[in-house]
């Protein structure tokens, strides 16, 4: 140097031994300045920094100015991450996208001669939770409550459509749904034995007539609280339809325990029924079948025991009739009928049988009675008792009677042409043909068809036929009249007999039916309701039949009355047309049975 040679030894050189403080200078939150360490040392002072942004920028020094580009920092935020990070010369540290929350800054340095000083820095920040986080919590908050509440509507209205779907919304009992599901499980599991009721209440349709629907459903509602007071806690009860109702009688050790209950439940639907101040007479017509007794299927035993219901209306309601054998043979001839009645008509399997009606004095043919027959050409000859019934309850009496009324014509005008028909042939309507269908143009059509004077066809109509005493009745009636046929009251003294039918209505012949006619012959009280039924009839202009003669002493009783006619196997039984063109070329009195 300029001091001459200089001699340094560097061993004997100290490092520095301060250990300068370290503080923060400046934090930013979202490039705002949010604190400042030098200037405004009363905010250093705060334990808590609060911040709004997520960004936050931390700036520090160590107070050592001899040298500070050589001092070193190390730092770390707790709550984000626990661990220094390495040694660096930078003055600054950013974090970006914090979460909401509370975190602690520290951080540590060096002096110049990298010397770590103990002094740590440190600064708790709390980032405030963003104001669109409530918004977005309260909309969650918001859907989550919609759709609990959602669910719970949802609930509630599945748990009603299914009430709606399994049960009767006029007595709240189970329907025929939730009867079927009900007796697939009893059938399926094969536990126990039980029985099946259809039970069927009786003349509902002449309460809903005589007092009105409202006090229909009244009734309905009250014979359905009077079968569940008469059952157990474990038997079933559901309501099919209108008046028809389903048990399940299960656990019944023996017949006789079934019976005792059976018996219980037509006994309580038969007392009177009380609304305000009417009352009801009631009743039940009931159908058992028992498991696996009487079926081992859910559709075997709903068969037999509707089977055994029908049975019951039919002894006089207000019973409870068994399945047995002898039903199980009816049903099958039912069933069978029912399935060859489809194709009788088209293969031409009918065919008309004629019984004479004759004057009872002079024992001359005046006319006959038109009356099908079927003949099936495996079953043989199949009675109309067997299978009219089914034909009308599946509309197939509209078709076949249509027919009876087109053959009976044509072989009617056939007689008449040959001079062979001195009265009037009949042909009988069913109540359903009368008023389902236009009468008065199948019988128009008919007599056109066939060129047979109207004055010589007659129509049957039973009583039941007149039973609602209906306007339309009285006019369909009329029209029938005045294209010139007569009508005739069929079965007179098996129905309700109203002598207003006869006053009411243009009658122009009453047939009296066979069993007034035997029990006259038995019992004078009878024999008087007879000739009063004749009285009563020639005073109003109307001519008497009386059917079912099959003895002289049935036939005496009527001798008296020389312009009436009888009917009956006395006579003549019913026989094929031809036979019966024969049989009007000879004199009825020689005639033999």
């Amino acid at each position: 140097s300029t001091k001459g040679y200089v001699e340094i030894d560097t061993h004997a050189i100290k490092l520095s031994k301060y250990t300068p403080q370290v503080v923060l200078t400046r934090v930013l939150s979202d490039k705002d300045n949010v604190y400042n360490g030098i200037n405004h040392k009363s905010i250093a002072k705060k334990e808590v920094l609060e911040l709004a942004g997520d960004d936050i920028e931390f700036h520090f020094a160590a107070l050592d100015y001899s040298n500070p580009k050589y001092n070193r920092f190390s730092f770390r935020l707790l709550g984000l991450d626990g661990q220094w990070s390495d040694a660096t010369f930078e003055h600054h540290a950013t974090y970006s996208n914090l979460a909401p929350g509370e975190y602690t800054f520290q951080v540590k340095g060096t002096n110049s001669d990298n010397i770590w000083s103990d002094n740590i820095a440190q600064i708790k920040v709390v980032i405030a939770m963003p104001y669109w986080y409530y918004i977005v919590a309260c909309l969650l908050l918001i859907t989550l409550l919609l759709i609990i509440q959602f669910i719970l509507i949802r609930r509630r209205q599945v748990t009603l459509l299914n009430q709606q779907l399994h049960h009767d919304t006029l007595t709240n009992l189970p329907n025929r749904l939730d009867f079927q599901n009900k007796m697939a499980k009893l059938a399926s599991t094969q536990e126990h034995n039980f029985a099946l009721i259809i039970l069927d209440l009786d003349r509902l349709k002449d309460v809903n007539d005589l007092y009105g629907h409202k006090m229909g459903d009244e009734y309905i509602k009250s014979a359905a609280l009077r079968m569940q007071e008469s059952l157990r806690d474990f038997d079933y009860l559901a309501r099919l339809s209108g008046d028809e109702f389903i048990i399940l009688l299960n656990r019944y050790k023996l017949e006789d325990d079934l019976l005792e209950m059976v018996n219980r439940i037509t006994v309580n639907l038969a007392r009177p029924y009380q609304f305000d101040d009417i009352t009801v007479s009631g009743s039940a017509s009931l159908g058992i079948a028992m498991f696996p007794k009487d079926g081992a299927t859910e559709e075997e035993l709903f068969i037999h025991a509707d089977s055994a219901m029908y049975e019951a209306k039919k002894a006089g309601r207000n019973q409870a009739y068994f399945f047995n054998a002898s039903l199980k043979k009816k049903l099958v001839e039912t069933i069978k009928i029912k399935a060859n009645l489809k194709h009788a008509l088209s293969n031409q399997e009918f065919k008309l049988y004629y019984q004479a009606k004759l004057n009872a004095i002079t024992g001359k043919i005046d006319g006959y009675e038109a009356l099908i027959r079927w003949f099936h050409p495996v079953e043989g000859l199949i009675p109309p008792n067997d299978f009219i019934t089914e034909a009308e309850n599946n509309g197939a009496i509209v078709e076949i009677g249509k027919w009876v009324m087109e053959e009976a014509c044509a072989q009617a005008a056939i007689l008449h042409a040959e001079g062979l028909l001195k009265g009037n042939v009949s042909v009988n309507v069913s109540p359903k043909q009368l008023l389902t269908t236009n009468i008065v143009s199948i019988v128009t059509d008919a007599l056109i068809n066939s060129g047979l004077p109207p004055e010589k066809l007659e129509l049957e109509i039973t009583e039941s036929s007149l039973m609602d005493e209906s306007d339309r009745t009285q006019t369909l009636l009329s029209k029938l009249k005045k294209t010139g046929v007569s009508i005739a009251l069929d079965d007179f003294g098996t129905g309700y007999s109203s002598l207003s039918y006869l006053t009411k209505y243009p009658i122009s012949t009453l047939k009296i039916d066979r069993s007034i006619i035997v029990s006259a012959s038995q019992h004078n009280t009878s024999l008087l309701v007879l000739r009063n039924i004749y009285s009563l009839a020639h005073s109003l202009g109307i001519q008497v039949v009386s059917e079912g003669v099959e003895t002289q002493e049935q036939a005496n009783l009527v001798l008296q009355y020389q312009d009436d006619l009888v009917q009956g196997y006395l006579y003549s039984r019913p026989i094929p047309f031809e036979d019966a063109r024969q049989l009007s070329l000879k004199d009825a009195a020689e005639l033999q049975i």
